[in-house]
């Protein structure tokens, strides 16, 4: 045979090779776009609503009166955010770790339950070097009020003074994340920052608190272990979006994004 057909034999071999991967791969980012918008949009929303919750002027004008004249004032905060409830968790706090109000699943704490001590959570030293404008997102935290696993929202009242929290269940992400996935063809991980798969939509993962169970490797797996170390250890320090790998005798496309400190990893079989 010529050279020259050897040479468009050999390119037509590669690019048939070629195109089959690069459609797979395409199915997994078209399926990580997704789960990521999902993702993004209920975290969006939430932090939206909180940040429209936090420039009430009733909100704010609480703080900027003398502390004497506030517990007149506390009733007429508590109307101003009891309509607008959201979340599992609603906290009202100062720059020194007291709560002015907490609601848990739309029941308001007595004044004599309020905690004085929230300087030590998770969420409250990032919470108070917030700028105006400027919100936080925590990583998934086992809350003690809510009794499950959730995410802390955080706005400022008055930067440095005063911040409006709120937990919201985990589970709801974790929901949002994995549903239309089609194992075992397709499946979709959730990440917290530390590696531990918080979602997977082969099977549940369990968020309720179990006895006095508080750390995430009581509830959770790494992703360790999980895959392949390459994949983990490219999951683990960033870099690399995409690659290709080998897990439980398939090959798999892998494309991964970061969403507001969670990140999202969607494998699709090739």
């Amino acid at each position: 045979m010529p050279a020259a057909l050897v040479m468009l034999a050999l390119l037509a071999l590669a690019f048939a090779a070629a195109g089959p991967a690069q459609a797979d791969s395409a199915r997994a980012k078209a399926l990580l776009a997704e789960k990521n918008a999902a993702v993004s949009k209920v975290q969006n929303a939430h932090l939206s609503e909180l940040q429209s919750m936090a420039q009430l002027a009733v909100v704010r004008d609480y703080f900027l009166l003398p502390e004497k004249d506030r517990p007149s004032r506390i009733d007429a905060v508590q109307k101003a955010l009891a309509g607008r409830q959201m979340g599992s968790e609603l906290c009202l706090i100062d720059s020194r770790g007291a709560e002015h109000l907490r609601a848990v699943r739309g029941r308001l704490a007595p004044s004599s339950e309020l905690a004085q001590d929230e300087a030590e959570a998770p969420f409250f030293s990032e919470a108070m070097r917030l700028t105006a404008g400027k919100t936080y997102i925590s990583r998934p935290y086992l809350s003690p009020d809510v009794e499950e696993w959730v995410i802390g929202y955080v706005v400022p009242v008055i930067p440095g003074q005063a911040i409006l929290h709120f937990e919201h269940p985990l589970r709801e992400l974790q929901a949002v994340a994995t549903q239309g996935a089609a194992p075992p063809n397709n499946f979709v991980l959730l990440l917290d920052p530390r590696g531990y798969i918080v979602a997977d939509s082969r099977q549940p993962v369990s968020l309720g608190m179990v006895g006095t169970d508080s750390e995430p490797k009581d509830y959770f797996r790494t992703i360790a272990g999980a895959v392949p170390d390459e994949l983990a250890a490219a999951l683990k320090l960033g870099g690399r979006k995409e690659m290709r790998t080998a897990m439980d005798g398939r090959n798999w496309d892998v494309a991964w994004r970061e969403a507001a400190g969670l990140l999202v990893v969607a494998f699709d079989a090739n």
